[in-house]
């Protein structure tokens, strides 16, 4: 189940983009020591070096490379013409610079999820114990595990190649990372689950109607039931003797409403919101503090309120092509499962927090969006499969 030994240049693009997705989750241990900031960075561009010593020969694509130009440029003209923090433009540099060839380059796409699934296990057992040690910062926790159940979520319902002691192990881990993530992870990996269970299901495996309708009926039931299913989530965690935050924000947020656990978003929307209507060109001073009025919590009011409404109608437009791209047929399953990972991933992190330049998924969706919808790419996936299917002949 573990064994991974990559030949060709396709297999090891694979390993690196796979490697580079779970890089931030898998040193979280490591956190408690060494800056986050300065792990991720040195792994980062580790991972940059070896994807430009494998592909030297092959240019990134040209889109994506526009566009980062563009971001670049929009970036530096910000410094220059307000107060903007220059350590923007280094988190820009050091965080998103390496997904351009990581994810622009061609990887196999079977051997990706292949590896995925296989560090989505090696990740439970890395995560699982943090809760029990003592103090961990919950948000960081929550979002480094939830890699699990997303990138085995498929893999467990629908791979029915799996024998049963295999998928009873699955079934396992699946189930305990869940609990864990729901339990002492932030509100917003739940959110993240739900968006990818719900396209997943519903857009990626619509065909197995029966399988769809059970987990369709079983999430309604613990929908209607949610508030008995906290209460015994919380049961169960007080037995052990432990505290979940999460837990008391789920049930403040039903019994009194979704504002009282907010955690403040609902001002802070209102204050991008005016910043937004005070500088509609150009945006406000940029900044990757997460404190204070900056730090909005939202992908779409952060990139309005620090770059402008252009940028916002554009980054709008992006998400919405993306989605569509989700019932593209021209697009194969493989590409579309990749996309739903990164999509939702993204998504789910950037409308309820973190801040868009200390983070890489966005940025990861937007070179794999471009590659994976560009003609020759689709020419070329097209040619592959034809060439796979007269060998299998």
């Amino acid at each position: 189940m573990f064994k991974i030994h990559a030949k060709k240049t396709e297999e090891k693009n694979a390993l690196i983009a796979a490697l580079f997705i779970f890089q931030y989750s898998l040193l979280i241990p490591l956190m408690s020591y060494i800056n986050p900031v300065l792990l991720v960075g040195v792994t980062g561009i580790a991972l940059l070096g070896l994807s430009v010593i494998n592909n030297r020969k092959v240019l990134v694509n040209s889109k994506t490379l526009i566009i980062y130009i563009f971001i670049i440029l929009a970036l530096v003209l910000k410094l220059i013409l307000d107060d903007s923090k220059p350590n923007v433009l280094m988190y820009f540099l050091l965080i998103a610079l390496p997904v351009l060839p990581i994810f622009s380059c061609y990887f196999d796409r079977a051997y990706f999820l292949k590896v995925c699934h296989n560090l989505a296990i090696l990740n439970f057992f890395m995560l699982f114990w943090i809760p029990f040690w003592g103090q961990y910062e919950y948000m960081r926790f929550g979002y480094g595990l939830l890699l699990t159940p997303v990138f085995l979520f498929s893999d467990f319902l629908y791979n029915k190649d799996r024998k049963i002691l295999e998928r009873i192990f699955l079934g396992v881990i699946l189930g305990l990372s869940l609990f864990e993530v729901l339990v002492w992870g932030a509100r917003g990996c739940i959110v993240t689950f739900i968006l990818f269970f719900i396209l997943d299901t519903f857009i990626i495996h619509r065909q197995n109607v029966i399988r769809n309708t059970v987990i369709a009926g079983t999430a309604i039931l613990l929908v209607l039931n949610l508030s008995s299913v906290l209460d015994l989530v919380q049961l169960i965690a007080e037995k052990f003797g432990l505290y979940s935050y999460a837990l008391r924000k789920y049930q403040l947020a039903l019994k009194v409403g979704l504002s009282s656990t907010s955690a403040g978003r609902d001002e802070r929307y209102r204050e991008a919101i005016r910043e937004i209507k005070l500088h509609p060109l150009i945006g406000n001073p940029m900044s990757v503090e997460e404190t204070g009025g900056q730090y909005v919590h939202n992908l779409f009011l952060q990139v309005g309120r620090d770059l402008g409404i252009v940028a916002l109608i554009l980054v709008s437009v992006f998400v919405l092509y993306s989605f569509y791209t989700l019932f593209n047929k021209r697009i194969n399953t493989e590409d579309k499962t990749i996309l739903l990972l990164i999509f939702s991933l993204a998504m789910g992190r950037l409308l309820f927090s973190s801040v868009l330049w200390k983070r890489p998924e966005f940025w990861m969706l937007i070179c794999f969006q471009f590659v994976i919808t560009d003609k020759e790419y689709l020419l070329f996936s097209k040619l592959k499969k034809l060439d796979t299917e007269e060998k299998n002949e």
